[in-house]
């Protein structure tokens, strides 16, 4: 048979060829792209995908879109994958973080599934959460309450659930004020946080000390400790 020939007309010919001729200047057609790029030579693009974080639910429940899950260990599947075992946060015999979050489709349980890769995650929280507020696990649930993990920087308006939010991990401390009442050893109780202009914000943290007792109405650094807030007395 024949060779058969296309002929196009002038301006998309010429759109065509210099499109052609940027892509061979930019690189993306040498054959060994693949390896420039890891190597990051000058004029290539260097492109690093991480691999899918896949999980195999083993809580026994439903892990829901944008939930928190905590690894409990990896198994693998087909010897193929390796896939990370994951159950309802937060048990108390294991390391409460770092923790796994969901994507947006549930988990069965029993089933397999995809958590966020991040730096920025859409995280399954509380009600009217904002900038600036810190979120970690709450005992025996899938979603976040306050805490100490993760920073919020808005809301995910394109989540498939409500309370949904964008956040970042952020192990940042803060300073803070005991309430009237203080801190006692062992016993968790609010305090007050500071702003970056040194006024107090509304939304009131847990947080516990165990070191010594500190008194209502005093100045206490917040260090992050698992998702909560520890708190240390300032002099």
């Amino acid at each position: 048979m024949a060779d058969e020939l296309v002929v196009f007309e002038a301006g998309l010919a010429n759109e065509m060829l210099d499109t052609f001729k940027a892509i061979k200047a930019g690189g993306l057609l040498e054959p060994d792209l693949e390896a420039k790029q890891l190597r990051g030579n000058p004029g290539t693009q260097v492109t690093h995908q991480q691999p899918p974080i896949f999980v195999r639910n083993d809580s026994g429940q439903t892990v829901p879109p944008y939930a928190f899950m905590q690894p409990t260990g990896t198994v693998n599947v087909t010897d193929s994958f390796c896939y990370a075992t994951v159950r309802k946060p937060i048990h108390s015999t294991i390391l409460r973080c770092p923790l796994l979050i969901n994507g947006m489709f549930e988990i069965a349980s029993g089933a397999y599934g995809v958590a966020q890769q991040g730096p920025v995650f859409s995280l399954l929280g509380g009600s009217g959460r904002v900038v600036g507020d810190r979120l970690g696990p709450e005992d025996d649930e899938w979603f976040a309450e306050l805490g100490s993990m993760y920073a919020v920087i808005g809301t995910d308006t394109t989540a498939v659930s409500e309370n949904v939010y964008k956040v970042m991990f952020d192990t940042s401390s803060w300073r803070g004020r005991t309430k009237t009442g203080g801190l006692t050893v062992g016993t968790p109780a609010l305090v007050k946080v500071y702003n970056a202009n040194n006024t107090l914000r509304t939304t009131e943290y847990m947080a516990e000390t165990y070191v010594s007792n500190i008194v209502g109405n005093t100045d206490v650094l917040l260090l992050p400790s698992y998702g909560r807030w520890l708190a240390l007395g300032l002099c």
